[in-house]
This record gives structure tokens, sequence and C-alpha cells, in this order.
């Protein structure tokens, strides 16, 4: 009843002066649609539509790489006009400033690292089914057969190979880009800051998961150091006892722990002095 009451008083209201309260909450329906329909605060200088559902999107060189689902775009920095696109399987960035590449792969046809500005291909690895990208190398993943896997660590600029191993298991299991590996981190975090976007370092030490095992390499030399096996319940994220770098005293090791690879302090010095 009280309800009913003050909607009687402001009906007899209105209908005395006049007043028409429409307006005024027309124009303060289009006053928060404007503060809430903005992208940032201040405005940003282009706003352009892709056409899938970006993935990720990296600032290399002059240009914006944006990863979607089956395919890779570059739009310009300062316009962001489209520079070039392409159709790929799995892709991501690699490299830093003048050495940054858009490393793209196709299942069966291996990958291309290509130019952000230009799109053309500065290197390719025909044989690769995987790739980890990092500031300062590309680690790729290639099978000949269904157990027989070569990891190599290569140059983001050129592609220069540094070094190659033999990867024991069925990799295929690892294939496309930045599968997850114990040691590394997730996507997000590897960034340095949205403005000047570059992946980070390689870790020292990576753990590959390959049938039920992890195995333990070295990215500086590119040996393996141990192998792991783990049991069925067994994921990413577990802790596994690593001793790197041969036989050790007492208890001290190297543990998997939360996801990635947490040295002994005796092997952190090692690594510090190398």
């Amino acid at each position: 009843m009280g309800l009913i009451g003050v909607l009687a008083l402001a009906t007899t209201y209105i209908m005395i002066t006049g007043w028409n309260p429409l307006p005024g909450l027309q124009s303060g329906l289009q006053d928060w649609l404007k503060r809430t329909g903005k992208l940032s605060e201040p405005e940003a200088i282009w706003v352009q539509r892709v056409g899938g559902q970006p993935s990720a999107a990296v600032v290399a060189d002059n240009a914006v790489i944006v990863t979607m689902r089956g395919a890779i775009e570059a739009r310009g920095l300062h316009s962001g006009d489209v520079l070039w696109q392409r159709e790929a399987d799995w892709a991501a960035v690699a490299g830093d400033e003048s050495s940054a590449v858009a490393v793209v792969g196709r299942r069966g046809k291996g990958l291309e690292a290509v130019d952000p500005s230009s799109g053309n291909a500065r290197w390719k690895d025909p044989d690769a089914l995987a790739a980890w990208t990092y500031r300062d190398a590309v680690l790729t993943l290639a099978c000949g057969g269904l157990g027989d896997c070569t990891l190599a660590a290569r140059a983001p600029k050129d592609g220069a190979q540094r070094w190659k191993m033999a990867l024991p298991g069925i990799g295929r299991v690892l294939a496309g880009a930045n599968s997850d590996l114990l040691g590394s981190r997730l996507l997000s975090p590897t960034y340095r800051a949205a403005v000047n976007a570059a992946p980070d370092a390689v870790p020292s030490l990576l753990g590959f998961p390959i049938d039920e095992r992890v195995q333990v390499v070295d990215t500086g030399s590119g040996k393996r150091l141990r192998e792991e096996k783990a049991n069925s319940s067994s994921r990413i994220g577990r802790q596994l006892p690593l001793r790197a770098g041969g036989p050790r005293r007492g208890h001290r090791q190297d543990r998997v722990e939360e996801g990635r690879l947490r040295p002994s302090h005796r092997l952190r010095r090692r690594l510090r002095t190398a």
C-alpha cells in the first residue's frame, strides 16, 4: 500500500507541474553507456576487430601479432591495419626486439619463423611438430617415427641450431605451441609488460612429460640430466626428486614442484657461475 501511495503522489506531481522525467533518464542512460562502452581510459589509439576469438596478442617490433584458432595475423602497431594473415594450426611469438619472429606451425608441414612486420619467412623447420618459444631461444621437436624424436634449440632470429638431442618416448603428445612442461610457466606471466610484450628467457632446466616419465633437460647444454618415472596419477605440479649433474652427497636434490623446476642451492650456484 505504501508503494502505491508513493506512485500516486509522483503521478499527481507530474500532472500538476508538467515535469517530464524521460529526457533526464535518457540522458543519464546515454552517459552510462558511453562510460561503460570504452575499452580503456584514456581512449585507445585504435580499435579493430579480428576475424576470430583471440588467444593471445603480442607486440613484436612494429607489429601486434594476434593468434587465434586456425589463424595468425599481424597489425600495424600505430595504425591497427592488417599487415599479413596466415592459416596456422598453432602459433606463438619468440625473440625480442629485432630478433622477434612469429612461429607458425602447420600439421605435416613443420613450422616457419616469419618477420613480424612483413610476414616473410626468416627460417623454416619442415620436420617440427612442436615448438616452445622464448626470448632467447626456440625449442623445436621433430619425430621421424612414433617414438623417434629430436629436440633442438635454435636462435629466434635466424634459426641457427645451438644443440640437438634425442628425446625418448612418444613425443608427439607434445605437438603444438608451448605445451605444458615442468619448469615452464603459463602464458600470462611470461610477458614483462603489455606495452612491451616479449616472451621470457628459457628456463635453465625443463622437464618434458612423455609416456608417464619426465625427461629433465639442461637447456644450456642440450644434455638430458635424468629420467624420472611417474605413475598413472602423476600430473604436472607433482613433486618429483631430480638429481641434476650426477651423484650428490647427503639429501640435496632438485625438485619439480608446483609446475616449476627448483634446483638445489648447489646447482643454482653452478648455473650462475657457468
